[in-house]
């Protein structure tokens, strides 16, 4: 999930940026559909590592020490982060 966010994000931070300057109405409106689709999967990582510090046993079963599920948590949030910039400067658009 955080590995689609990252591909997904900067697409969408190079799509933004070209719909502004090119004045690209519907590149703007696509970059902003996009960000629901990295908000849907930061609260997935969101769950996932919630369900790991209730349960070391979740972080077992997948098979990751909960440093790495914390290191993936605060990763998806940034790159949410950096999907709803994207999403200003499309507006902006």
């Amino acid at each position: 999930a955080v590995t689609r966010m990252r591909l997904i994000s900067q697409s969408m931070l190079e799509d933004a940026v070209t719909a502004l300057v090119e004045n690209d109405d519907d590149l703007a409106r696509d970059v902003i559909e996009r960000d629901d689709d990295v908000d849907r999967l930061y609260f997935v990582v969101s769950r996932i590592f919630r369900a790991t510090l209730r349960s070391p046993r979740a972080a077992k079963e997948l098979g990751l020490p909960r440093e790495v599920c914390f290191d993936y948590h605060s990763s998806a949030r940034q790159l949410e982060r950096i999907a709803d910039h994207a999403a200003k400067i499309a507006h902006l658009a």
